[in-house]
């Protein structure tokens, strides 16, 4: 009887040549070069990324911000200002009033200190007065 033989490839460990040594050496020496470069960039680029994303997630949350606050004024349709106000005391009640110039508006209202209800007995003269006074 003649057996045939059936031939197939296996994976299966071969000793390396010098040579053969030294070319993966060198291969290696080149991917390891290969690797470093490519984390290097890849650090780079995530520094990058990560400046950006924080620029403009800065940049939204700014506008954001300016659009909630323009959305309160206009749904108010009014906005804070700086505006003149007066202190007017009102002796006969007790309390010191605050009233924008602009308007007349009392503002707000509390009672007078101990120090602002002492009055003084002498109003000071106006210009006016005091020299017509002394012209007369």
């Amino acid at each position: 009887m003649n057996m045939t033989r059936e031939t197939r490839t296996m994976q299966l460990p071969v000793m390396l040549t010098h040579d053969e040594l030294f070319a993966r050496g060198q291969e290696l020496a080149r991917v390891k070069d290969q690797h470093t470069k490519a984390a290097d960039e890849l650090e780079t680029a995530t520094i990058g990324w990560k400046t950006a994303k924080e620029s403009f997630a800065n940049r939204i949350s700014e506008a954001e911000d300016r659009m909630r606050g323009l959305a309160r004024v206009i749904q108010s349709q009014r906005e804070l200002r700086d505006v003149e106000v007066a202190d007017e005391p009102d002796y006969k009640v007790g309390v010191m009033n605050t009233v924008r110039l602009d308007t007349g508006e009392l503002v707000s209202s509390r009672g007078l200190s101990e120090a602002e209800r002492q009055r003084s007995l002498f109003k000071p003269e106006k210009a006016g007065k005091g020299a017509k006074a002394a012209g007369e």
